[in-house]
Formats: C-alpha cells, sequence, structure tokens
C-alpha cells in the first residue's frame, strides 16, 4: 500500500504544476485515510473478534441466547479461544487455502448457567464445521455446502 502511494505522490509531482498540487495531495491523503482504516477481512484469523449472529438449530429459543457467544482465531498458534455461552472455550483449529477448516481439542471451563444448550449446540456446530466461506464482512462455518452458524466481524476489539 505504502509503494503505490509513493508512486502516485511522484506521478503527480512530475506531472502537475504546484497550484493544484494542494488538491491531488489532499485527495492523496483521504484516498490514504479510507483504505488504511478500512479493515482487513479476507481471512477471518488475523486476530479478529467474530460475534455469533445465528446459529441453525432448532433447539437455540431466543436470538438472546446467543448474545455474548464470539470466537478469536490465532494464526500464530493455530488456537480459536472466546465465549461459548457460560464459558470461555479455547481448541485448536487446521484450515487451508481451499477454505477448509476443522476444530479439534475443545476445552472449556465448567461454569453452569440456564442456556447451557447453547454451548453443547456450538460445540456440535464446531466439531461438525469442515469448511468456512466469508461473505459480506460475515464469517459462516459450514458442514458441506450446509451453514450451521454465522458470526459478524467485531472491529472493536
Amino acid at each position: 500500500m505504502a509503494c503505490y502511494l509513493l508512486y502516485i505522490f511522484k506521478f503527480l509531482l512530475k506531472n502537475y504544476k504546484y497550484k493544484s498540487m494542494k488538491r491531488y495531495l489532499f485527495f492523496c491523503l483521504v484516498f490514504t485515510l479510507f483504505f488504511s482504516c478500512k479493515p482487513r477481512i479476507d481471512t477471518p484469523f488475523p486476530g479478529m473478534k467474530w460475534v455469533m449472529e445465528k446459529i441453525k438449530s432448532q433447539g437455540i429459543k431466543a436470538k438472546e441466547d446467543i448474545r455474548g457467544v464470539f470466537i478469536v482465531f490465532d494464526d500464530s498458534t493455530r488456537v480459536v479461544r472466546g465465549r461459548a455461552g457460560c464459558n470461555t472455550f479455547f481448541a485448536t483449529y487446521c484450515r487451508n487455502e481451499k477454505q477448509e477448516l476443522s476444530f479439534s481439542d475443545v476445552n472449556a471451563t465448567k461454569t453452569t448457567c440456564p442456556e447451557m444448550y447453547v454451548e453443547a449446540i456450538f460445540f456440535k456446530v464446531l466439531e461438525e464445521t469442515n469448511n468456512y466461506t466469508l461473505r459480506h464482512n460475515k464469517l459462516h462455518l459450514r458442514r458441506d455446502n450446509e451453514t450451521l452458524a454465522v458470526f459478524y466481524s467485531d472491529c472493536a476489539r
């Protein structure tokens, strides 16, 4: 990104009079700010927090039941962590460039609460996931062609 900006700046210096330079420098500044502030979401694994939006299950009674469920991927250690409802959890994951994704060795704290069924369903989703897609800044955990859960990015981390 910086190389492109340097190239544009050199081009403007070489080809435009100084009178109009302020306008073009302003354009470059706005361009830089716009593209540098936009979160990169072409991969869900740079440490971004993904908050659950919906889960495919007959057992979930209300959207409020999944409030607070989130996952965060750590690419350096291949560990995913987050909150599964009542408890925090961590697991290892494996992914490749074909967007295949699997989770293993899921462990969680052991606090009990009324929404324990949400955790059971969520852990089943992790167990069944074999691929993912990213569409409209949303992470879809999938089994073959079926979407099991949808997460939105929480850039506020």
